[in-house]
């Protein structure tokens, strides 16, 4: 039988070769080899994702932040997971939490930031916006994710202050 560590370098491979359901069977065998393999439990969450088996991929990866709370990795994909679940207030404090451990991701500023937009948290989405900004003041997306929340809110020349610091080629 092979090692744990050789079914997960292969499911490894075929993840990222984006043969899921193979991927899925490599770490299903790892963790039946070493049931408390962190590595394993992550990547299965990973596999079933993209699989789009998200409501198992949310119970996988709840297992595998039971293991390691402050594993940002695992933060970040259960957020993601949970969103597609529509679990949008648990994903909004998984992304808290993974801002806690790297405040300057940008991406999850974004992503943070979308979910506070999409449930009209305004002020909440703005100030997340806002706070990616202070790391990254070019970065485009934060500008546009802003002017949308602007535009709904009907504030018309916040909205066109933030289209204009755009780059013409992002419009």
């Amino acid at each position: 039988m092979a090692s744990s560590s050789d079914l997960l370098s292969k499911g490894i491979e075929r993840l990222h070769s984006g043969q899921f359901q193979d991927a899925e069977q490599f770490f299903r065998q790892a963790l039946k080899a070493e049931p408390d393999n962190l590595s394993a439990f992550k990547h299965l969450g990973q596999a079933l994702a993209a699989s789009g088996k998200f409501a198992e991929a949310v119970d996988i990866l709840r297992k595998a932040h039971q293991r390691d709370p402050n594993d940002l990795p695992i933060l970040v994909d259960l957020a993601a997971a949970l969103r597609t679940q529509n679990l949008v207030d648990e994903a909004i404090a998984y992304y808290q939490k993974a801002l806690q451990i790297q405040p300057e991701f940008a991406q999850l500023h974004l992503n943070l930031g979308a979910l506070h937009r999409a449930k009209g948290n305004w002020n909440e989405a703005l100030a997340v916006y806002q706070q990616a900004l202070k790391t990254w003041p070019f970065l485009a997306w934060a500008h546009y994710e802003m002017a949308k929340v602007f535009e709904a809110q009907r504030k018309l020349n916040d909205t066109i202050a933030c289209v204009c610091v755009l780059p013409s080629t992002f419009v």
